[in-house]
């Protein structure tokens, strides 16, 4: 199977990432934070999860390997179609959906769009114990340069704001707060 791809973007329409890969164009569905993450016209790397139903064969693709791990753990859920799981983490970073899921926060997560009370009782059911270290991994890092940029004087909100746009998996808090406060002065 087609486990990642290397290529230039060469466009980006809705949800959809047309990458070319030695003269072969690629469409691949993304989750709406991978798409803010890769450039037109720019070589990506791209983590990929092909999903075959009786009807079609799709190409799933994300800017990291923690939101593919979530993808594919979302799609072993029952009822839960690809399509929804790619809304779910449009909606929000990984390490926050992991934490609604382990804290059990059905009222939260049912608020998703295409995300019903009841689907959501699922997801917390079927993976609360699979997504506990994605969770508390980058929770803590996170809280960690919130709380240093609040004590420089910073709204918790625009800290909050910021801090979330630039932390990526496997991050310093040093070099969160970095460029945290390099997206800051952006403002």
């Amino acid at each position: 199977m087609v486990g990642a791809l290397r290529g230039k973007l060469l466009k980006k329409e809705g949800t959809k990432a047309y990458i070319d890969v030695n003269g072969i164009v690629f469409e691949v569905n993304c989750d709406l934070f991978s798409l803010d993450e890769f450039e037109e016209g720019r070589d990506v790397f791209v983590h990929t999860v092909i999903v075959v139903n009786q009807d079609e064969m799709s190409l799933f693709g994300f800017s990291n390997k923690e939101r593919k791990f979530l993808f594919q753990k979302l799609i072993k859920v029952s009822k839960l179609g690809p399509k929804t799981a790619l809304k779910i983490l449009s909606n929000s970073d990984v390490s926050e959906i992991a934490s609604l899921i382990v804290s059990g926060d059905v009222e939260r997560l049912s608020r998703i769009p295409g995300v019903g009370r009841k689907t959501a009782e699922r997801i917390v059911a079927e993976l609360k114990d699979q997504v506990k270290e994605i969770a508390s991994r980058k929770i803590m890092g996170i809280m960690e340069a919130i709380e240093a940029l609040t004590a420089l004087g910073y709204p918790e909100s625009v800290a909050r704001k910021c801090v979330r746009k630039v932390a990526k998996p496997g991050m310093e808090v040093s070099e969160i707060i970095k460029n945290a406060l390099r997206e800051m002065t952006k403002l």
